[in-house]
């Protein structure tokens, strides 16, 4: 094998752009400020709106959401309102690009990129779901046996799903970053590991840690900054990759595909937003079929067996968390549709005209952009999408400043 080939890729999963630019520039990272020195960089663009189950799908297969079809971790099914969580083997016959290359000869290690196709290569040694954020099973896969008694003996606290939940208290947040960080270390010493007895060409390994502390402590609140802390440790952490590949620096690419700019609480602003939004047209265009869906939600028993359904299932418009995401519940492609099809360029332009007005209490506009997805995400799998994608302006890092205590469009001011 020839040493030119030999690749060293390392993802700082969620890591912020500012961020670490600040940390560069307050000499924070000396190990990526030297691979700079002798590099280059540039930021990446990513998807308006989008989160990382976007983005790592786009990552690994090349495709767009409109493609892969996967732009959440919870979907729901075509033609249901459910959302479910959604699995890697869900969306669809998609190979990752480096099973691409191992068929051009090409052989790997790839190790907990997440949210991305798994395609067993006899030229690739990957694991998945070992210890990324957001895993799509509790138990992990991998490739090669060897590998995966490896990734098994290094996997402390096991699935880890503590990154949803906000830990209450001193000693509840110390425990949690103890286990991040236990988990980092793990995840190192077993990569670093294996890099020094396996030659390959290519070798891609992604850290959830920024990511688990980001969903939590968000860079720029008061207080300790876990996350820049974290920062620290992993470009040392990043030496230590360096050394046990032994390539030359020179071949050695650090990436992050996205930021944590999303709050955890989002999503009562996204849900008043959306109910608002409903409550106005149901009043302002009545109908048979609106009229009998109201009817429908307003007889259902408390005692019925089974989810109530909430009352987007049975209005113009369905929210899909975390950003304000909004499908049209049309007839003949949701199971219970009821706005016809040949209405839908009507409520499509009154939905966007309605979401460009939103300001908030003091009279700021509270979204950056409103995007149509079928023409910002162009692809044969868009009914997987959302209809509009409402980009939220935030005003800095981890919280949305709105407070909107009632929608009232301009055409029913003028009323």
């Amino acid at each position: 094998m020839s040493a030119s080939r030999r690749l060293l890729a390392i993802g700082w999963d969620a890591a912020d752009p500012e961020l670490v630019q600040r940390m560069l520039a307050e000499h924070h990272l000396p190990v990526l400020a030297t691979l700079l020195d002798a590099g280059a960089w540039t930021l990446l663009d990513g998807y308006a709106g989008l989160g990382d189950d976007a983005h790592w799908m786009s990552f690994s297969t090349g495709a767009r959401p409109g493609v892969h079809g996967r732009f959440h971790f919870e979907q729901a099914p075509h033609g249901e309102y459910q959302q479910t969580m959604l699995m890697r083997d869900q969306p669809g016959p998609l190979a990752p690009w480096w099973v691409g290359l191992a068929d051009r000869g090409v052989s790997a290690t790839v190790m907990d990129v997440p949210k991305s196709p798994y395609v067993p290569h006899p030229g690739v040694a990957e694991v998945v779901d070992w210890m990324c954020h957001g895993a799509d099973s509790d138990q992990p896969s991998a490739s090669a046996s060897e590998l995966h008694r490896l990734c098994l003996d290094h996997r402390p606290h096991g699935a880890f799903r503590e990154c949803y939940r906000a830990p209450l208290g001193d000693e509840a947040i110390a425990s949690h970053v103890a286990a991040v960080g236990e988990r980092r270390t793990a995840f190192t010493d077993a990569a670093t590991t294996w890099l020094r007895s396996h030659d390959h060409d290519l070798n891609l390994a992604v850290f959830s840690s920024a990511h688990c502390l980001g969903h939590r402590y968000p860079s720029g609140e008061a207080g300790p900054d876990r996350v820049a802390d974290e920062l620290e440790v992993l470009d040392a952490h990043l030496g230590r990759f360096i050394e046990a590949w032994g390539g030359d620096p020179g071949r050695v690419v650090v990436f992050s595909l996205l930021g944590m700019h999303v709050a955890p609480d989002a999503g009562a602003e996204n849900e008043g937003t959306v109910r608002a939004l409903n409550r106005h047209w149901l009043q302002r265009h009545p109908s048979v079929g609106w009229r009998s869906a109201a009817k429908h939600l307003k007889s259902r028993s408390r005692g019925e067996r089974g989810p109530v359904p909430t009352a987007d299932a049975f209005t113009p418009v369905k929210l899909i968390a975390p950003a304000t995401a909004i499908r049209l519940n049309l007839v003949g492609r949701e199971r219970r549709g009821i706005i016809p099809e040949e209405r839908r360029e009507e409520v499509l332009g009154w939905l966007v005209d309605r979401l460009s007005e939103l300001c908030d209490t003091g009279g700021e506009p509270v979204l950056a952009e409103v995007l149509r997805t079928e023409e910002a995400f162009p692809g044969s799998r868009h009914d997987a999408l959302a209809d509009v994608l409402a980009v939220w302006r935030l005003r800095r890092p981890g919280r949305v400043h709105t407070s909107i205590t009632h929608l009232q469009p301009s055409e029913d001011r003028q009323r």
